[in-house]
């Protein structure tokens, strides 16, 4: 089920299953958003830095002095790197075949997007750079993100793993759309896009990158799925 039928999403997302469906083509991918996540994540490091005031937080004047908006801020940043750190993990099969492990890695990315990176990027968006046009994309995406996530929960809970598998597949991508993001205003930049046009078009391009690559993964079939069965997921779901 995709999640746009426009002619634009069923075209990019055609292409990326043809291209992840060539091993080499997905190493790379895979190697590349991995690089770039953690390059996202030694990035935020600034903000922790009480010696040096970010250029964001001086963007953001003087909203970013408001201790509301600047705790929501930080528990965001923090969660949003603890789902960067447990998801990835998930999506290895050789993890698959230790079911604790995924059970505690996805327990504590369920609860990290659920009750804190989504919301708080919701407390976050009216505020976003680029006006209404940005908010609107950062809610959308706050929005996607938590419900995504929360059908990937309900969906294990009945012991559906097919179906957690690809809501699961959605909820990471979505989260992804932060480094698309940082890499498609990057690329905006080098044309000479207007910074603020470069922010939202960023915004919703990031949106649309993490979409097609959602879809793109679960049309392919290269989901790894064999190691799980409905009774042993719903086993440890429970028994946990």
């Amino acid at each position: 089920m995709n999640w746009f039928d426009c002619p634009i999403v069923t075209w990019l997302e055609k292409t990326a299953v043809y291209l992840f469906r060539h091993i080499r083509f997905g190493i790379v991918f895979t190697i590349a958003v991995i690089g770039l996540a953690i390059l996202v994540l030694a990035n935020s490091a600034v903000y922790f830095q009480s010696a040096v005031t970010p250029a964001f937080f001086v963007e953001k004047l003087p909203i970013s002095d408001d201790s509301l908006w600047r705790t929501a801020f930080y528990f965001h940043i923090v969660a949003a790197s603890v789902c960067f750190v447990t998801g990835f993990p998930l999506f290895f099969p050789a993890l698959l075949r230790f079911r604790r492990v995924h059970f505690v890695l996805g327990y504590v990315y369920f609860n990290a997007v659920l009750w804190i990176a989504a919301p708080t990027g919701l407390m976050m968006s009216p505020f976003a750079k680029g006006g209404l046009l940005a908010a609107i994309g950062f809610a959308i995406t706050g929005v996607a993100w938590w419900w995504t996530t929360w059908c990937g929960y309900k969906s294990i809970r009945r012991g559906d793993v097919q179906t957690h598998i690809r809501w699961m597949v959605r909820s990471f991508s979505i989260a992804l759309s932060a480094v698309f993001f940082r890499v498609i205003q990057i690329g905006l930049g080098w044309i000479d896009v207007a910074p603020e046009s470069n922010y939202i078009a960023s915004i919703w391009l990031s949106l649309l990158a993490s979409v097609c690559l959602a879809e793109s993964c679960i049309a392919s079939k290269r989901l790894a799925t064999r190691p799980l069965t409905k009774r042993s997921v719903v086993r440890t779901v429970v028994v946990s």
